[in-house]
Order: structure tokens, then sequence, then C-alpha cells
């Protein structure tokens, strides 16, 4: 075998590719051809260039640094690891950024790695919030129709009282029986 990258090595045996030499190789050409054009994009430090790409690219700016800045957590590109602010964000739920979750947990264990557990501390603390926003939303009360036709007792046309209308009783003329008046 050559000497390719490390991380295309392990996915070709991962995926059970070891013995393939020209599989391997057309990766790693791939993988060359996406860093050269790769190179171009991340040399970009002048403002106005970086807005003709945006505006090129048919993303609105907010749009961009979003997604960028996602792709760059995703990736580990930057060394920061993603915050409990972050987090709260992705799921919505700002509430739990108040709390302090270090202090409603257990204490760590030694075989779980800190970073690990933090990641799962976070999700819990996610997981929980989510619960109580459910709970409170259970217990709201619903909105009650207060029109003044719905509060008042319903009568079947049969008890209700009659009110006298000369247009609907019929009239006698002459002992002669009118519908109309």
């Amino acid at each position: 075998m050559s000497t390719h990258n490390k991380t295309l090595h392990l996915l070709s045996s991962k995926l059970g590719l070891g013995e393939e030499e020209k599989v391997i190789s057309k990766a790693a050409e791939f993988e060359r051809l996406l860093q050269t054009k790769s190179i171009a994009g991340s040399n970009m430090s002048d403002t106005s260039k970086v807005k003709t790409t945006i505006k090129y690219s048919g993303l609105k700016s907010s749009m961009y640094t979003n997604s960028k800045k996602v792709i760059q957590n995703l990736l580990e590109l930057e060394s920061d690891k993603m915050t409990t602010s972050l987090l709260c964000a992705a799921l919505q739920c700002t509430g739990s950024m108040e709390v302090d979750v270090h202090d409603k947990e257990e204490p760590l264990e030694p075989e779980i790695e800190p970073y690990e557990d933090w990641k799962r501390r976070m999700l819990e603390a996610a997981y929980k919030e989510l619960r109580e926003l459910e709970e409170k939303e259970k217990c709201k009360p619903k909105r009650l129709d207060s029109h003044r036709d719905s509060l008042t007792p319903r009568r079947s046309p049969r008890k209700t009282p009659q009110k006298f209308s000369p247009y609907k009783s019929p009239a006698k003329i002459n002992g002669v029986r009118l519908l109309f008046q």
C-alpha cells in the first residue's frame, strides 16, 4: 500500500476496502482536489470578496455565517467546543441556560471521559427542560368562549314562549282567514 492519509486508511478498512488500492488512490486524489478547491475559499480575508462570494452563492449573509459556524463546529475546525448556549439555541430551550447543570447532576464517573460526560449532562439538562415545557403546556387552562349566547341556557322550541307577532298569526276579515296582512 502506498502512503496515504491515516484517516483514509481507517475509513477504507471500516468499509472493507482495505485491499482495494485503486479505490484508495482515487479517494486520495479526490481528497487532494477538494483541498485545492477549499484553499482558495479559506484564504479570502478581504470582505468584498466574501460579500461577492455570498452574493453568488444565493444565500443571505446571516444564513451564510450561521452555516459556516455550524460546519466549523461539526468539523471541530476551531478549538472551541459546543457551549451550553449553542446547544440550548439548537434545541430551542433557552431556559436551561440559566440552570446550573453541574450542581444538579452526580459527580463525574472515572470511566467516562470528561468531554463525553459533559455532552451527556448537557443533553440531559436539555431533555429535562423540554419535559418541563411540555408539562407547563398541559397545565395551561383552555381558553373559554365567553360569548353571551353560549352562556344562556338552551331551550327546546316547544318550551320557548311564543311571542305575539301580527305577521305570523292568521288574520280574519269578515270571517275570511287571511294568511298575509
